[in-house]
């Protein structure tokens, strides 16, 4: 079991956490989650022990064998072979093998020298271990990771940029540690990666702790939800979207409660000052008092405003948008494909799929211009203006220009105040619009570009993996703007969610061949499967709600809630009114029964007017009770749907 108790971290008068306790048991698969800055990649190094800033105590079982792929991990460029190279990640085998290589030497030439018992022991430990498999293991993932057979003898040093991380990525999988600390493992593997990825991870028997933006990874590997809010660590059971679901039920009863507790604030409060001065409700008065001090009043989360962004209008154009007949490309000793079609049409959106190499950046670029194909048809729409996002558009800012700089010289004629809109839509806001462009993080430098793209006027946007070092809330907002465009897309993305949220139809690079289907990522993905998998694994997929229809079914649920609360809330207005009412009757009775005119009035009209007095004081109180009543029915209706 591992264990981090009372964990601490100031960064000056800056809290990252405190007093933080996390448990975690032996097999269990937890995502940890939280907002950008919130310390998840902190509480990473604290684990792997290569963070020691901090207040508190770490336990970690004296066995235990930890590994830790890093968001920006690299494999030494070395000349080595990529096989040789993941095999040294298991140098407790390899060394057994180097002495037992050692002794089958020295048995061989003299018998009688060679320690045969030690042989013995050596080769049970070698069995034990699997090295008699480690090869072909090694084989097996560097190919799930889509490393081609010949790369097996290729130099490390000739392979770069993601495939580096996939390099360090096999080297720890092959090490097979006890515990995996995986941060962001995503960022650089294509779907069908991906998918081989999950599942080696499915069947991991080891601990694993992950940071991760992509939600179907979570949903389909975490067991439990690890959430960093408020400098503390909140465990939820269950995969990334029960957590939500849990943490739904927390905000909306939360806000109850507080709806609740203001009301019951104010008439307290209000109740108070009608009668402070009341000797005749000076118990009363003292009584709510006391109330009100000991009543334990919740704050507010604060939350972000609901981010939208609306896109300036561009020119209607031609449809179809683009045809494709017989096209084909090859570079230098490589053929990438060949007799492709495609027909893009007006207001399609469409995710281009396949493996790495099958050539979907590559069609990209002849659609931009930045290639030319070989032979083939490639005929574009009438009035077609194109904006093209790519990760190397990165390196294109102006690193000394402001944000607000940078934007108002891609698009002329913006206010200050527009731009300002426009960035705080992208995550930007206050002082952050006068930040350089050199000091932003990856992910910030690819919202600034996305946004350029979305100001563009463009009415075909182009889009090569435009998720990369995006967090969650930042995926959301562009779905939703891309969901908003009035024109036509094509991307290609390893997020699925983001594909549900946006496609309708798919092209697929399949060995050479451009395949097509209507759908979204995940009926495709089922497809895919029936044509590969047995009857019993077709039955196993669970396909995923469309978050498109999950807003819908929650917007249901929340009709429902109103229509159960719709009828309480009226009756609470009603009793506002009479309590209001009611109260002023008594009032005015008491200010009588403090004159002159009650002096002077008859004994049976004096006891009338007690008996009406006392009357009216019970039905007061019965609204009050009422009114509480119907407020805890009100709070208690959001759990109805859990």
């Amino acid at each position: 079991m591992i264990q981090l108790s009372n964990i601490s971290i100031n960064f000056g008068s800056q809290i990252l956490f405190e007093n933080l306790n996390f448990i975690l048991r032996p097999g269990s698969r937890t995502a940890l989650v939280g907002a950008n800055g919130s310390g998840k990649t902190t509480l990473l190094n604290i684990i792997a022990g290569e963070d020691d800033h901090y207040h508190g105590n770490r336990n970690l079982p004296p066995s235990m064998s930890l590994g830790y792929l890093k968001q920006e991990m690299t494999a030494d460029k070395l000349d080595r072979s990529l096989l040789d190279e993941i095999l040294s990640g298991r140098q407790d085998i390899l060394a057994i093998e180097a002495e037992m290589k050692e002794l089958e030497k020295l048995i061989s030439e003299d018998h009688e020298k060679g320690d045969l018992q030690r042989y013995s022991q050596l080769q049970e430990e070698f069995r034990h271990q699997e090295g008699y498999e480690l090869e072909a293991k090694a084989k097996a993932i560097l190919g799930g990771l889509g490393f081609k057979p010949d790369d097996n003898s290729r130099p490390v040093s000739e392979f770069s940029g993601g495939w580096q991380m996939r390099i360090s990525m096999a080297k720890l999988l092959l090490k097979n540690p006890s515990l995996l600390l995986l941060d962001e493992p995503t960022n650089h593997l294509d779907l069908e990666t991906l998918v081989w990825f999950e599942n080696f991870l499915v069947s991991y028997s080891g601990t694993i702790i992950m940071v991760s933006h992509d939600r179907y990874f979570l949903d389909r590997l975490s067991t439990e939800v690890a959430e960093l809010s408020q400098f503390k660590l909140k465990t939820y059971k269950g995969n990334f979207t029960k957590f939500e679901e849990q943490r739904a039920v927390e905000l909306q009863q939360l806000e109850a409660q507080i709806k609740a507790q203001g009301r019951k604030r104010k008439h307290l409060e209000d109740f108070i000052e009608r009668f402070r001065y009341k000797s005749t409700k000076a118990r009363q008065v003292q009584s709510r008092i006391k109330m009100l001090a000991k009543e334990d009043f919740v704050s507010k989360q604060t939350a972000k405003a609901p981010m939208r962004f609306h896109f300036p209008e561009a020119r209607r154009s031609g449809d179809p948008v683009i045809q494709i007949k017989d096209l084909a490309f090859s570079y230098p000793g490589k053929d990438v494909f060949s007799d492709i079609e495609m027909e893009i049409r007006r207001g399609d959106r469409i995710a281009l799929t396949g493996e790495n190499g099958s050539g979907k950046t590559t069609l990209l670029k002849i659609l931009t211009k930045e290639l030319l194909p070989e032979f083939g048809e490639l005929h574009f729409g009438q009035n077609l203006t194109v904006a093209y996002f790519a990760q190397h558009q990165l390196q294109l800012l102006n690193p000394n220009n402001t944000l607000i700089e940078e934007i108002s010289v891609f698009v002329s004629g913006l206010t200050v105040t527009q731009i300002r809109s426009y960035l705080g839509n992208f995550l930007f806001s206050g002082d952050d619009v006068d930040k350089k462009i050199k000091v932003l993080s990856g992910g910030e430098k690819s919202r600034i570009v996305l946004l350029k793209m979305l100001l563009s006027k463009a009415n075909f946007l182009i889009m090569d993996e435009p998720t990369n070092h995006l967090d969650m809330e930042s995926r959301e907002v562009l779905a939703e703007a891309l969901d908003n465009f009035k024109g036509t897309i094509l991307l290609v993305s390893h997020d699925r969610f983001f594909l549900d949220m946006l496609v309708s139809k798919i092209y697929h690079f399949d060995k050479g061949n451009l395949d097509y289907f209507v759908g979204n990522y995940s009926e495709f993905e089922i497809k895919q499967a029936e044509n590969t998998a047995t009857v019993s694994e077709i039955k196993n997929i669970q396909p995923k709600e469309n978050p498109k229809e999950k807003k819908r079914r929650e917007a249901e649920e929340r009709q429902k809630k109103f229509a159960l609360k719709k009828e309480s809330i009226a009756e609470v207005k009603k009793l506002d009114i009479l309590i209001k009412k009611y109260g002023s009757k008594i009032e005015d009775i008491e200010e009588f029964m403090a004159g002159e005119k009650y002096l002077l009035s008859s004994v049976d009209e004096k006891k009338e007017m007690n008996i009406n007095y006392q009357k009216l004081n019970q039905e007061l109180e019965n609204f009050e009770n009422r009114w509480l009543e119907l407020s805890e029915q009100i709070e208690n209706v959001d759990n109805l749907f859990n």
